[in-house]
């Protein structure tokens, strides 16, 4: 039972993955000439746009909860320029 459970959990697990890295109609739509993005791009830019604005809404009273919204941006922001450059190779190996 627990061999199945594992085997599941696995499946949705790579299923998952499969659907963050397909390309989104969307998101490649709005950006026009750059090329498609992923799903897990645009999953990014949104997390780091909510981040950058609960940031500056906390600015006046947390100035703590700004620094960390500030800091988890920024990683996200290299994510973000990593898994560019990965797609971005992947097209030109593709061509």
């Amino acid at each position: 039972m627990k061999k199945t459970t594992d085997i599941r959990t696995a499946q949705r697990a790579s299923s998952f993955g499969e659907w963050l890295e397909a390309k989104s109609e969307t998101g490649s739509f709005l950006m026009g000439e750059d090329g498609p993005v992923s799903r897990k791009e645009v999953l990014l830019v949104n997390i780091i746009i909510f981040l950058l604005v609960i940031g500056a809404c906390a600015a006046d009273g947390a100035l703590w909860l700004t620094a960390l919204c500030v800091v988890c941006a920024g990683v996200l922001v290299r994510q973000l320029n990593k898994e560019s450059e990965n797609n971005s190779k992947q097209r030109n190996y593709g061509k």
